[in-house]
């Protein structure tokens, strides 16, 4: 979804990050559990023994994925898998979790993510034990497939996806800086489909806009296309899900077949025609409520979760959830809206699945699925519904084997609340289980992974380009993502690095210069927090100037070029898709600039990922980078 061409996409900010440095990272990384450092015990948990996937839970209230008990019973436990369900304790022999009449349900499915880094380790964390990705390589697909039918203990919540989604050429998919395959009439179809199957894609998503849209920002597949695209999937036994952005897009793909749509709309009142495409199809839709809020009205999370000190939130979810689209200027009044189409789907009877689109800004893996079903139940649906839309409606759409229920056969992917009849409660887990294994409370409190930067240099430059603590300084440009910017390094004996090159318009986000990355990989990233404050210094750089340039030489420079400009510096942290930004000026002399990592609101500092230095003022640029240091 973007909400302006004149801004920077959201979706494209996980790619800067993941794409800056070519051949250390590539896009979307496996998500994988990471390996922490023991610090203090955790406080006890309800039910926080994980020796054993064997147990007894109760007396609790079940909802069992479609509506909630009647009276309080036991479930039992047996190998991962529910084995009977009683109103007696049915094994007395068995460890007990003794409950007090909390509330136990399905353990949560996230319909729409992007899961990369450290996303499935997150998302369990709150309960929420399947999500469906939107789009990811074929290979971690595929090594995430046979975690699926696991019942060994895991934190991580298992994975379906798309893999590679269906995209006209330069369309959105292709700006990732990674080569896709793309489609560019109806004829190919159905090889395009087979080949994703061949892959592993447990689903098509095809991405579209119809021509008719009121508003075009990148190129799209033809409906005939989207058509054939449909029809290919259907006859490969596959579903077809459309990202849309748009009513008029929403009625194209209704009316070519499409079993769901990924996302919602907010630009217009949705109409009795697409109401009744969707129902008279029986399409289900995804509205992804969460983001379009943070895009729009941006309230949900500071009244439901930021100032709730109950709620145990890291600095990373923190930092994201309190991100915003402000650079959009996208009006508060577009999200009533989505409220009222949510609403209309609703009363239709149209099938509504709970998804995030986690982790743009204003979302956050696992928690952020808690402000999905408030929201919502906010736009009119019953506490059961929205808590149907996380559990069973996404389960049998997408036929997920043993999940979203309670039911004997089922695995044990369970979440325990105080009272599942307050959505609230579900930001505040009580246990979570995964293949019947305790997910909270069963390891020590954990610390960041990250090499901590030791005061002082990080980097000089005294010898080459690289430096003295981290992976690299390389240049960057919008090159990889189909931009024509480009970027190049010098290094010059004297102890500098010369940064040059142009900075073209003509891509959505155009960037060019220099990045550096301060852990032992990208995504690990570098603690800095034994320092205050992060240095470097920075210059327009003039022709043949040296680290001690003559006077004569820096007027002969500012003749020659502009006497200022601007740069924008960019810092990434781990599990965030959007950077902090600072926009610095510099001249033709050397000029330390201090940045109070303090005031660095929106990152973690100990786990920073990139610090990225590029042009801002289109056309040829040329600056001088030195001395970057983490000062005290």
């Amino acid at each position: 979804m973007t909400p302006s061409k004149n801004g920077l996409p959201f979706w494209l900010w996980p790619t800067l990050a993941v794409l800056a440095i070519a051949g250390f990272f590539s896009l979307l990384p496996e998500p994988e559990l990471q390996t922490t450092s023991q610090t203090e015990p955790a406080p006890q948990r309800l039910g926080s023994d994980n020796t054993t996937n064997s147990f007894v839970i109760g007396p609790v209230e079940i909802f069992d994925g479609e509506q909630f008990s009647t009276a309080l019973k036991y479930v039992e436990i047996e190998d991962g898998k529910i084995s009977r369900i009683s109103a007696q304790n049915p094994a007395p022999n068995k460890p007990l979790v003794n409950t007090n009449g909390q509330t136990l349900l399905p353990g949560l499915i996230d319909a729409h993510v992007h899961a990369f880094g450290d996303a499935l380790t997150r998302q369990s964390q709150y309960g929420v034990t399947t999500v469906l990705d939107m789009f990811t390589q074929p290979a971690v697909l595929q090594a995430a497939k046979p975690l699926r039918s696991e019942t060994s203990q895991s934190n991580q919540a298992d994975l379906w996806s798309a893999g590679i989604l269906a995209t006209a050429p330069k369309g959105h998919g292709t700006e990732y800086g990674m080569q896709i395959p793309v489609i560019t009439g109806p004829e190919q179809a159905l090889e395009f489909v087979k080949a994703r199957k061949a892959e592993g894609s447990d689903y098509l998503k095809i991405v579209y806009q119809s021509a008719k849209a009121p508003r075009r920002l990148m190129p799209s597949i033809d409906q005939a296309t989207l058509i054939a695209l449909v029809n290919a999937a259907h006859a490969e036994q596959m579903l077809a899900v459309v990202h849309i952005q748009d009513q008029q897009s929403a009625l194209d793909a209704a009316r070519a077949g499409a079993d769901g749509l990924v996302h919602g709309f907010f630009e217009s009142r949705i109409q009795d025609a697409l109401l009744t495409e969707l129902k008279n199809r029986d399409i289900f839709v995804i509205p992804t409520m969460a983001v379009h809020e943070a895009m729009s009205r941006h309230t949900a999370n500071e009244k439901w979760l930021l100032n709730d000190s109950r709620i145990a939130l890291d600095a990373v979810s923190r930092s994201n959830l309190a991100k915003s689209f402000s650079q959009f200027n996208i009006p508060a009044s577009l999200y009533d809206n989505m409220m009222a189409n949510t609403a209309a789907m609703q009363q239709h009877g149209i099938r509504l699945l709970a998804g995030t689109d986690a982790p743009n800004p204003g979302t956050a893996h696992g928690i952020s699925l808690s402000v999905e079903l408030l929201l919502l139940q906010e736009a009119g649906l019953s506490v059961e519904a929205a808590l149907r839309a996380a559990t069973s409606l996404p389960a049998t759409e997408f036929s997920l084997p043993e999940r979203g229920f309670i039911k004997i056969g089922m695995r044990a992917d369970l979440l325990l609340v105080e009272n599942g009849h307050d959505l609230l409660t579900l930001t505040r887990p009580l246990q979570v289980w995964k293949n019947g294994y305790a997910r909270l409370g069963t390891e020590p409190t954990q610390a960041s992974t990250a090499k901590a930067l030791t005061l002082g240099t990080l980097a000089d430059f005294s010898q080459s380009e690289m430096p003295t603590q981290g992976l690299a300084v390389s240049a960057t440009s919008d090159e990889m993502m189909h931009g024509s910017s480009v970027a190049k390094l010098t290094w010059h004996s004297d102890g500098y690095v010369q940064v040059h090159g142009n900075l073209s318009m003509d891509s959505q986000f155009p960037w060019a210069g220099v990045s550096y990355l301060p852990g032992a990989s990208f995504e690990q990233g570098a603690n800095f927090q034994q320092g205050s404050s992060i240095s470097f210094d920075l210059r327009i750089s003039a022709t043949a100037q040296s680290k001690s340039a003559s006077a004569t030489d820096i007027a002969a420079a500012k003749t020659a070029g502009a006497a200022s400009t601007q740069i924008q510096l960019m810092i990434f942290t781990n599990g965030s898709m959007q950077p902090e930004l600072r926009t610095l000026t510099i001249n033709d002399t050397w000029q330390s600039h201090s940045l109070k990592l303090s005031e660095l609101s929106q990152t973690d500092t100990s786990q920073i990922n990139m610090i990225l230095w590029s042009a801002k003022q289109p056309g040829n640029f040329s600056f001088d980078i030195d001395n970057i240091k983490l000062q005290h």
